[in-house]
């Protein structure tokens, strides 16, 4: 991983803790993610528009929210636009009301122009490049369940069941602390989860595992907020993922050469498939 890439990726982890621990920090930590880089994933950006429009500053928040909606428009950035412009838009009301203007951000050369992007965004690259955002996942789908006549299954249920930030932290929380897990993000677009793991080696066999009880403690967390999901057990990932299809990757650092692990599985689906045991059976 290169400096720059891991200065990035500390500041976006430290900020997403400190946000519970101490908010003016965390607040203080996304002015300087956004003065230096431009992440490609959106929590970073909503967290730094809920601390600033909290804070009243809602000029600032603003330009954060027409900055992750440009990431999006240039396909810098998978997310969903209309919550941006929602947020935009609610923004540009408020300021009306105030009487204030929106003021225009000096566009800059940033740090992270000339990097590696970071892990979590390489993780939805493999979105785009193995799913739709339906999750019609290229590869071999031999067992997977949720599926009609070929075509896989697009309704909305998944909505009735949001995975939340709280339910997020939970997994991440946990998961970092399992053997060998040297980093975990989870990211949620639309009606796919994306996990992306870094180990500290290059076992295919530990890597599952870091991504099987991931996947559990998200699972767990959502059982707990729905009552009526399954939670996991011994030989399933838990009731959530009837809903919601699944994007893993594993690799030893952020680079996408060092991924040794990329697995889907299709909402209602068994298990997780990987691509690698497709490849050399």
């Amino acid at each position: 991983m290169s400096e720059k890439m891991a200065e990035m990726l500390n500041l976006m982890q430290r900020a997403e803790k400190m946000e519970y621990a101490n908010e003016e920090l965390a607040f203080k930590l996304y002015i300087e993610l956004f003065e230096n880089y431009s992440p490609k994933i959106s929590k970073p950006y909503e967290s730094a528009i809920r601390l600033y429009e909290k804070r009243d500053k809602l000029a600032e928040a603003l330009n954060i929210a027409n900055r992750a909606i440009e990431m999006i428009e240039t396909d810098q950035m998978t997310a969903g636009l209309e919550r941006f412009t929602e947020l935009a838009s609610r923004i540009e009301r408020k300021m009306a009301e105030k009487g204030i203007a929106p003021m225009r951000e000096k566009k800059k050369m940033s740090k992270s122009s000339v990097l590696t992007i970071i892990f979590s965004v390489l993780l939805f690259t493999l979105i785009m490049i193995f799913a739709t955002p339906y999750g019609r996942i290229l590869v071999n789908l031999d067992g997977k369940q949720g599926m009609e006549n070929g075509i896989f299954k697009t309704n909305d249920e998944y909505k009735k069941y949001p995975i939340t930030k709280k339910m997020i932290d939970f997994a991440v929380s946990n998961a970092s602390r399992l053997d060998y897990a040297a980093a975990v993000t989870i990211a949620v677009d639309g009606r796919t989860v994306g996990l992306g793991i870094v180990a500290s080696t290059d076992s295919k066999d530990i890597g599952k595992n870091i991504a099987t009880e991931a996947l559990k403690y998200l699972a767990k967390a959502a059982a707990t907020e729905y009552l009526e999901l399954e939670p996991p057990g011994r030989e399933n990932l838990g009731g959530i993922y009837k809903y919601y299809d699944i994007i893993v990757t594993v690799g030893t650092s952020t680079n996408e050469e060092d991924f040794f692990l990329r697995g889907t599985m299709n909402s209602g689906g068994s298990k997780i498939i990987y691509r690698e045991d497709q490849e050399n059976p």
